[in-house]
């Protein structure tokens, strides 16, 4: 190869590689501005719920709130239910089956607890004969804390100069964000137990030890509606064919 192709061949190097750098700018900024839409959107949400909320507040009165019954004003609350007590008492009715906590078969832990001295001579029983050993069986929740877990992304140069950039996982949307278990608790909380979103963001602020805003609740209700939208318009289709036949 000639000292003058060999120089053609590095300049061109030289080029790529300055491209290749410029390309790697616009993506970083791209990624930028990307992380501030999310931001944006999550703004908007919060607004949302905010203007909610205080929808809420005005449709408040004496009969659905601890406000005062003065505090009503002119407004005439709407007609209490016309439901009458049917008589019976709460909890368990007469001759119905009922359910009882069964115990397992291989508990998780076992604790076994012994009597450290004789309750008559008062006498060490540390290596006394086991006569006999009862057993309960306790159910219960363990301990609960957030698992938080960083997805960190590679960008890597091939030998040919070109840049790679891996992907996030989906539920990775933003630098920090909840995960799809959080999201499927409080949209629980708030769609099949009909808890306020104040309330809800007190639940799993307790249950968590976590933070969890009312915006934040009100996005993660709003997204799994939209979720839904391809599932609902096919019932929707099954139900009006069903109809027309």
């Amino acid at each position: 190869m000639s000292q003058a192709s060999y120089a053609t061949l590095v300049c061109d190097c030289e080029t790529l590689k300055a491209k290749v750098a410029t390309q790697a700018e616009v993506i970083e900024k791209l990624e930028a501005r990307i992380v501030e839409l999310v931001d944006q959107d999550r703004l908007i949400a919060e607004l949302r719920c905010e203007v909610a909320e205080l929808k809420g507040r005005l449709n408040t009165d004496s009969h659905n709130s601890s406000k005062p019954p003065s505090s009503d004003g002119y407004v005439k609350p709407a007609p209490r239910s016309l439901r009458r007590a049917s008589g019976r008492h709460p909890g368990k009715q007469p001759g119905a089956k009922g359910a009882r906590l069964s115990p397992v078969a291989n508990p998780d832990k076992v604790l076994y607890h012994a009597p450290s001295n004789c309750k008559s001579c008062g006498r060490d029983l540390r290596d006394a004969d086991i006569i006999d050993t009862e057993a309960r069986q306790v159910f219960d929740l363990p301990p609960m804390a957030p698992e938080v877990i960083e997805h960190r992304v590679q960008r890597r140069r091939c030998r040919c100069g070109t840049l790679s950039v891996a992907s996030f996982p989906p539920e990775a949307k933003a630098p920090t964000c909840y995960g799809p278990r959080v999201r499927a608790l409080a949209v629980s909380l708030v769609v099949g137990q009909h808890l306020p979103y104040a309330r809800t963001a007190e639940v799993l602020r307790d249950m968590l030890a976590t933070p969890v805003s009312t915006g934040a609740i009100c996005a993660m209700v709003a997204e799994a509606s939209k979720s839904l939208e391809p599932f609902i318009e096919c019932v929707f289709s099954l139900k009006f064919a069903t109809h027309s036949r």
